[in-house]
């Protein structure tokens, strides 16, 4: 039997091909790898990010519009009907717009009684006939209001409401200073009605919107 060589051409063979089956990666192989992962990863995450953030701006932007326009279609059609009087019971100064500050107004009307069956009685003394529009603060949120009665509450319109302007024009299309000491002299009046948005944009701060009306009260006057 001969004896075991380290020359012998089977067993380096043997060894040389075990080498190679067990060879892999190098630790430099696998820190590149997990680098241009992580920039890939790092880079998805940051366009995602950038997305989000936009799409939530827009969520916000759109929101607030829409509730400027809701408010101000409200405040449209009720100072329209300023002074609605079908019975003829009343008269100036009780029946009309009765306060016109700068940042708010109230007028009263008869629309209904106190059934609320719609159906006018000759008073202001129910619901809906004797309308504030104004700025208010609840929660910390600055908002515009609206009171149904004279000794009612606020109800929230508009929330995050930076101002509110009212101004009044008389029958030559003269502005009248506020709060116009005769009320009944109004026969336009001009709505500038400015929002802004929940959070801040990074980028920009908070976004604003301004929204303008003109209302002629059609019954005002007559």
């Amino acid at each position: 039997m001969l004896p075991m060589s380290h020359d012998n051409p089977f067993l380096d063979h043997t060894r040389t091909g075990s080498l190679s089956r067990a060879y892999g990666f190098t630790l430099v192989e696998v820190l590149i790898a997990m680098t241009i992962s992580l920039v890939v990863i790092t880079a998805l995450y940051s366009a995602f990010t950038l997305q989000y953030k936009h799409i939530n701006v827009q969520e916000q932007v759109a929101e607030m519009q829409q509730s400027a326009r809701t408010a101000m279609d409200r405040m449209i059609k009720d100072i329209r009907m300023a002074g609605y009087n079908p019975t003829q019971a009343l008269t100036s100064p009780a029946i009309g717009i009765i306060n016109a500050a700068a940042d708010s107004i109230q007028f009263t009307l008869d629309v209904t009684n106190a059934a609320g069956a719609g159906i006018p009685e000759g008073d202001t003394l129910d619901m809906n006939e004797n309308i504030t529009f104004g700025i208010y603060s609840a929660g910390d949120i600055q908002r515009l209001g609206r009171k149904g009665t004279a000794g009612g509450n606020y109800q929230s319109m508009a929330e995050h409401v930076q101002s509110i302007l009212f101004t009044y024009y008389d029958s030559t299309g003269n502005i009248l200073a506020a709060p116009v000491s005769t009320p009944s002299q109004i026969r336009r009046i001009k709505v500038t009605l400015t929002v802004r948005t929940a959070k801040q944009d990074p980028n920009y701060g908070y976004r604003t919107f301004t929204l303008e009306s003109f209302i002629t009260p059609r019954n005002v006057g007559l």
